[in-house]
């Protein structure tokens, strides 16, 4: 539950930074604050440190780890309250709804079932988050039954985040000089090859197998930033085309997309081990083993290229976007002045 209050709390923390028109901006912004769900990342070397704490104090019989967690997450809730009100009451929208918009739910549901760009990221969203969930909920198995380290999958998530978070800034400058579709279609295809490639080191290949994760995320990082520089855009796209703006909605409804992707991913990964014929706890067939292993690697990068897919029909490039951002410039100039 801890997780999905901070996703709710975090959601309007992103659309208020994006709430921007100016393209630089929002790409300046989206390196900042680049993933609702980094904390994610975040977690994962947080947990790794833990773990290995707990296994060097494995003996020593006076930790109480209940206490700890709870402690620790008293400590970071208090944090966070601070935090979160600290942003609510610092910030101010600069980007109005249009004067004669009215409110209405259903008008705007409307508008964003219109909004062809939005949709097709609401579709990539769902397809990556599958992914995503895919490939988290099978890596322990991979480590447990294939590698026969169980304990490794710890490090292996310290430097799958590591590595993300270290290429983030790529996003930026590669974006600009190729555009965000681009550069968004370039990362989920080559990551989607390097995902895909985990199913070829053998059990005590270590180094195989970090050198590809390494390279899957690094390459993924970009997409990352720009699935939500281009979700702010899609925003604007569709106040350009309706004459409605509901920035909310817009990311909202995204991360309700992601968060259906990532239940599908769930239930995916209990379908194929009962498909695989996976028994837990058990000396795994070679049927078992090698489903677990195309679940970690080739099912999720297959998954992940085929968003470039969908990203093919993403019509929102530079040239659009000034356009985007000239009109809506000029429409809020002539509003001021009435």
């Amino acid at each position: 539950m801890l997780p999905d209050s901070v996703s709710a709390d975090v959601l309007p923390f992103t659309q208020v930074v994006f709430d921007s028109s100016e393209i630089k901006e929002k790409a300046k912004i989206s390196g900042i604050i680049p993933y609702p769900d980094v904390n994610e990342d975040v977690h994962y070397i947080t947990q790794g440190e833990a773990e290995t704490f707990v296994n060097v104090r494995a003996n020593d019989n006076t930790v109480d780890k209940a206490k700890g967690y709870q402690y620790t997450l008293t400590v970071l809730g208090f944090l966070s309250v601070i935090f979160f009100l600290f942003t609510f009451f610092s910030t101010k929208e600069r980007i109005h709804p249009p004067k004669q918009q009215t409110n209405s739910i259903k008008k705007d549901f409307k508008s964003l079932i219109k909004n062809r760009p939005w949709i097709i990221l609401a579709l990539v969203g769902i397809v990556s988050f599958v992914m995503f969930a895919l490939q988290n909920l099978s890596i322990a198995y991979y480590f447990k039954y294939y590698i026969g380290s169980e304990e490794s999958v710890q490090l292996f998530n310290v430097i799958s985040s590591i590595a993300l978070i270290i290429a983030l800034p790529m996003a930026k400058p590669l974006a600009k000089r190729f555009g965000n579709r681009n550069v968004f279609m370039a990362s989920t295809l080559i990551s989607g090859v390097f995902f895909a490639l985990l199913y070829i080191p053998d059990k005590g290949d270590f180094m195989l197998i970090y050198i590809f994760n390494i390279l899957a995320k690094m390459t993924y990082a970009p997409a990352v930033v720009l699935l939500w520089t281009m979700l702010a855009d899609t925003a604007d796209y569709a106040e350009w085309k309706t004459g409605r703006r509901a920035t909310g909605l817009v990311f909202s409804a995204a991360t309700f997309a992601q968060k259906a992707g990532w239940g599908i991913g769930g239930a995916l990964a209990g379908w194929l081990l009962l498909i695989f014929k996976f028994e837990s706890n058990i000396e795994q067939t070679d049927t078992a083993i090698r489903g677990i292993k195309l679940m970690v690697s080739v099912i999720p990068g297959i998954l992940y290229a085929s968003c470039a897919v969908l990203l093919y029909f993403y019509t929102i490039d530079s040239k659009t976007n000034a356009v985007i951002k000239e009109e809506l410039e000029a429409r809020r100039r002539s509003e001021e002045k009435l």
